[in-house]
């Protein structure tokens, strides 16, 4: 694990290379973008954070704080609907008009719901999208700018390890075969087999994808949950998890010390790596440039699942998806 204080001390020490320092927010306005936007906004500065989000009143007080926090930042809201790819393409071409690089593209847009398969007007489930296929959109439009950063770093929240239980190689959009489970499990597993194609042809950007933990945010109480599970939820469960939750202002450091820190780097990195630990990939290879990380810190030990997709050509058929 770890631990708090060393995360600290490392985001206290990412204020001194902040200057310049150019990161994308997608679902920046609530639960834990929101804190991680805020621990950077607290570590770092003249940096420029654009806020991608649904509410804009929300972000309009996020930004405030973070201006406080951080007065020679720029921040940058772009209220857009993502789960469109074509925003998702338009919204990139004006930030690659925009910046001459990117050093983080940190993604945990979506939301929780029990509801069925819901396609947007491009034909792909709203919530697949959100978790899978926008992230890899955004990852791929803005690969040349993540690739002019010395340390660009791609950060996915969402479920390695936790999530995976199967993988419909042969339908993996979900059009036949669609549940709660395995609207969670394929993203699950799509995340960390697309970025790891993206890690190799890419070895100057280092690609991670993380479990947050249990994280106690108003993400449930804005779901879509029916009225009276947000009840259950807020008064019973909640009370019974607090002391095995994740606080989400530590979760917005732990994030962004895996957003930062020199543990997590590029196959091939622009830094020196000596007297550094370095973390094992999601391959089991020490510094292989794609990572699952739990919400601790430590690598999540699933490569055995993985293998049994990777010998099936998963990374190659996922490639041509997205």
């Amino acid at each position: 694990m770890v631990k708090l204080a060393n995360v600290r001390l490392s985001n206290a020490a990412f204020k001194a290379c902040s200057d310049g320092f150019v990161a994308i927010f997608i679902g920046g306005t609530s639960g834990i973008g929101e804190a991680t936007v805020k621990a950077l906004a607290a570590n770092g500065e003249k940096c420029t954070v654009y806020i991608f989000g649904r509410n804009k009143t929300a972000a309009g007080a996020i930004i405030s704080l973070c201006q406080d926090l951080s007065p020679e930042s720029v921040f940058i809201f772009i209220q857009k609907d993502v789960s469109l790819l074509k925003n998702v393409d338009s919204v990139c071409e004006e930030i690659q008009n925009q910046e001459q690089k990117v050093d983080l593209l940190f993604m945990s847009q979506g939301y929780l719901t029990f509801a069925g398969r819901n396609e947007t007007v491009e034909g792909v489930d709203t919530i697949l999208s959100l978790r899978y296929y926008s992230r890899m959109r955004f990852a791929t439009n803005l690969l040349l700018l993540l690739s002019a950063s010395p340390c660009a770093r791609v950060v996915s929240v969402f479920a390695p390890g936790r999530g995976e239980v199967g993988l419909n190689l042969n339908d993996l959009g979900l059009k036949e075969n669609y549940s709660i489970v395995k609207s969670i499990s394929h993203p699950a597993f799509e995340n960390t087999f697309f970025m790891e194609s993206l890690a190799a042809t890419n070895p100057g950007v280092s690609f991670l994808h993380v479990w947050p933990g249990l994280v106690q945010t108003q993400e449930m109480e804005k779901s879509e949950f029916p009225g009276l599970l947000k009840w259950l939820i807020k008064w019973v469960l909640f009370p019974l998890i607090k002391l095995f939750c994740v606080p989400v202002d530590e979760t917005g450091e732990r994030m962004l010390f895996y957003a930062t820190s020199g543990m997590y780097p590029a196959l091939v990195p622009a830094i020196s790596l000596e007297d550094l630990e370095v973390a094992s990939g999601s391959n089991g290879e020490e510094g292989s440039g794609c990572y699952c990380i739990n919400w601790n810190g430590e690598t999540i030990r699933n490569q055995t699942r993985l293998e049994r997709y990777r010998k099936k050509h998963a990374i190659e058929k996922l490639s041509v998806v997205v």
